[in-house]
């Protein structure tokens, strides 16, 4: 949780828990996120790579990581968003909304007793 400044509103043992999520959350089977690229990109893995391991080696919260090879030869990562993601983006992002909002409202109560 890093980079997104959760570390600053998020109390420090709901990091330390959530942090395996990041790279290291329970992956799913390529078939299940295969889908992603037939529908974004036109092509299923195989038919866009030489090949590509079914093993992801990272899964985090949005997307999982597999090894691929180009058609050329080059080995390289390919990232693949998980199905549901835009499904739920749009609750998730209320909910970013509704903590930003009461984050907000508690700064602006502690710095009005301050004063």
């Amino acid at each position: 949780m890093q980079g997104g400044g959760g570390d600053k509103i998020v109390p420090a043992r709901f990091i330390k828990t959530l942090a395996v999520l990041t790279d290291r959350a329970p992956c799913r089977a390529f078939e299940a996120v295969d889908c992603v690229l037939l529908e974004d990109l036109g092509a299923s893995g195989s038919q866009l790579f030489a090949r590509v391991e079914r093993e992801p080696v990272a899964a985090a919260s949005l997307a999982q990581v597999h090894v691929a090879f180009t058609k050329d030869g080059r080995k390289v990562a390919l990232k693949v968003q998980y199905p549901e993601l835009r499904a739920n983006m749009a609750s998730d992002l209320a909910v970013f909304r509704t903590m930003g909002s009461q984050a907000r409202g508690a700064w602006q109560c502690a710095c009005q007793t301050v004063e």
